[in-house]
């Protein structure tokens, strides 16, 4: 489970930082006739890059978000469920990062034909690319969807108060904002094609390509909110104190309390009976 979560930040920050390289040092958002041949050379670098690290970047974030569904103790017909919309995107996740890498031959000619004028090599038909990224959203959308609504069916089996509840209302939300978002993907992506103007019309796939797999990380990292917005003992400089009720004996009741203390080693105790009762015990230790 760590192993997967770090692995989705790995890739996530690669892909945001050598996009956010091709639009800084690149050409990325603009138009032909705005750029120089190097910067060309950069954009399309980062966009061949990007195009291979978002297929395992969504598959690694949805296999972050079936671990945490699995630790819920699911039964035999939802582990069947959820294994399932994985292989199937395992599988289209392969095709889909196997065409975006031998696209051309050999692979680094898809930059470099733009700077070089004697290289040799060849790309496939342009429409290839576009219609496996159409195909690899049209299976992410509904396998989100389906992956949210089992979620919310496990979570809601352990979690009964009302401010658990509302993580169940946020959890289905971004389930189904990150299937919304491959699906408003997809009328971009036919943009994918190599034209003249490629880097300008192309900028909303861009976008939208950085934008779901966030929200993907968010909504796997969603269950672990609440450990880290937990309750917490309040503190106050260097001395932490603790109360611990002791249950009522014999019509004597004790009230313990322990404070922590950097400067001093004490420990005072009094009891004060009256009939059959007793006031506290206070202990101060180092």
């Amino acid at each position: 489970m760590v192993l997967i979560c770090y692995l989705h930040q790995i890739l996530y920050t690669t892909l945001a930082v050598v996009a956010l390289n091709g639009v800084a040092a690149g050409g990325i958002g603009k138009h032909v006739d705005d750029i120089t041949v190097t910067e060309a050379t950069i954009a399309f670098r980062a966009w061949f890059i990007c195009e291979l690290l978002y297929g395992p970047l969504s598959a690694a974030v949805r296999t972050s978000i079936l671990l945490v569904l699995l630790r819920l103790k699911p039964s035999r017909l939802d582990k069947m469920v959820l294994y399932t919309c994985l292989a199937v995107m395992y599988l289209f996740t392969t095709v889909y990062f196997l065409l975006n890498l031998f696209q051309c031959s050999p692979p680094s000619f898809f930059w470099r034909q733009f700077g070089e004028v004697d290289l040799e090599g060849s790309c496939a038909h342009p429409d290839m690319v576009p219609k496996a990224a159409i195909a690899h959203s049209a299976v992410s959308a509904p396998s989100d969807w389906l992956t949210a609504l089992m979620a919310v069916k496990l979570m809601r089996q352990s979690m009964r108060e009302w401010r658990k509840q509302m993580t169940l209302v946020i959890f289905l939300t971004l389930g189904a904002l990150a299937g919304a978002v491959m699906i408003a993907r997809i009328p971009f992506v036919q943009l994918l094609e190599i034209t003249p103007d490629f880097l300008y019309r192309t900028v909303d796939v861009a976008m939208w390509s950085v934008i779901e797999p966030c929200v993907g990380i968010v909504a796997g990292s969603l269950p672990f909110v609440r450990v880290l917005f937990g309750k917490r003992k309040p503190k106050s400089d260097s001395r932490s104190r603790r109360a611990i009720e002791i249950p009522e004996l014999e019509g004597i009741q004790v009230h313990t309390t322990w404070e922590v203390r950097s400067d001093s080693i004490d420990r005072q105790c009094a009891l004060t009976a009256n009939n059959v009762s007793a006031t506290s015990v206070s202990h101060h230790v180092f």
